[in-house]
């Protein structure tokens, strides 16, 4: 048996300072709401950013293309 795709969904609220005269989300907020994502995706499979220090590991951003 294959373990599947293990996937997310998280609603965010934008704040109001987050958009600009049109109300559009200004693209360097994205990653800011990446990261909500991401630490909600590793609270649901049971890790967290303690246990990815101690295990001498870490999982840097480093590129949004």
């Amino acid at each position: 048996m294959s373990k599947g795709i293990v996937t997310c969904e998280v609603e965010i609220e934008v704040p109001f300072f987050d958009v600009d005269m049109m109300e559009i989300v200004w693209h360097g907020h994205y990653i800011k709401y990446f990261e909500v994502a991401r630490c909600a995706l590793l609270d649901k499979i049971g890790y967290n950013y303690m246990q990815m220090r101690a295990s001498g590991y870490t999982w840097p951003v480093i590129d949004l293309r």
